[in-house]
């Protein structure tokens, strides 16, 4: 093989990413109405093998590979954007095929892309994920570019009729602090959506706090909130996470479904609508629709995604 021309054609693959990308980011963006809803996060593509089996110590055959767009704000963004509701995102992405593939998929539902930041010393960042017959996955996380996030890429000011912000999980201590001290500081006319993820409630419920103080909506997994909280009643736990100040927690809980508890609060007053006989603490349990589970991924993403569609028409949480 003539090694020259091997470089030459990678030049010529990156010279042709960085002309699509930038080709992208120039044009307009949002010419009939500006953002409702930002997300901010980390933005990766994901690498997805299916496998027979996932194993610790071993080996086992990939039956099924695809690639894709990911990042679990990237996809509540993406959903909601699909549904008609005018969207942004607030991210890190690199100068090459995998950063092309996160603008393309964003276009093409309308999301406004203009406060992405190509970064070009870093790689988009990528998820490889092993999903078994059973829709187990096991997730495996190369940041890249979401680790120059900084207070830089944060934008003081949001337009005025932004009225959501829906943040999710950065790897980097400097960019969880980052994305802390940016979200404390949003007006309060901005509602907060937070999902913490696992890699951010291993952190603890001390170094959360911030977050779930401010926010108005948390989306946990019941697992996640049992290791957040310490407690194991899902009553108790909740309540909890309420004294905190978060007057509304989202919880899913696989086939047993998903659960809503809600705590009467100042700040939820707006966007959410509850019966007036509404108990001070209620906790509203959703039956799960029986179906064949093939993958997990992005699952919660997608219950995120239709949670703030109805806080954003206003539907009563017992709908």
């Amino acid at each position: 093989m003539n090694m020259a021309h091997c470089n030459t054609d990678v030049v010529s693959t990156q010279g042709d990413a960085e002309r699509v990308i930038r080709s992208l980011l120039s044009q307009p963006r949002y010419t009939h109405q500006s953002p409702l809803v930002i997300g901010c996060g980390a933005l990766n593509v994901d690498y997805l093998f299916r496998v027979r089996r996932l194993v610790t110590d071993g080996e086992t055959e990939i039956t099924e590979m695809r690639r894709e767009a990911g990042g679990s704000a990237a996809n509540t963004i993406y959903a909601l954007a699909k549904w008609g509701i005018p969207c942004a995102f607030i991210g890190c992405i690199g100068n090459d095929d995998d950063g092309q593939l996160m603008l393309q998929s964003f276009e093409r539902v309308g999301v406004d892309t203009h406060w992405l930041s190509i970064q070009h010393d870093h790689h988009t960042g990528r998820v490889m994920g092993f999903v078994d017959t059973c829709g187990h996955r096991a997730l495996y996380v190369l940041p890249g570019a979401n680790l120059a996030l900084s207070a830089a890429e944060l934008p003081n000011e949001l337009p005025q009729c932004t009225r959501w912000v829906h943040c999710t999980s950065l790897v980097g201590e400097s960019q969880m602090h980052a994305q802390r001290e940016w979200m404390i500081a949003l007006p309060e006319r901005i509602h907060v959506s937070f999902a913490p993820g696992a890699i951010y409630v291993e952190k603890g419920l001390d170094t959360l706090r911030p977050f779930i103080e401010r926010a108005t909506v948390l989306f946990v997994t019941r697992d996640e909130l049992t290791e957040l909280t310490n407690i194991s009643d899902l009553s108790t736990a909740c309540i909890a996470l309420h004294s905190i100040g978060v007057p509304l927690i989202a919880i899913t809980a696989g086939g047993e479904g998903s659960y809503i508890s809600f705590r009467k609060h100042p700040k939820c007053t707006a966007p959410i609508a509850m019966p007036t006989d509404a108990d001070e603490h209620t906790l509203h349990h959703e039956s799960a629709i029986a179906v064949t589970v093939r993958d997990t991924t992005g699952a919660g993403d997608a219950f995120a995604a239709g949670m703030l569609l109805g806080l954003l028409h206003r539907l009563p949480l017992n709908a």
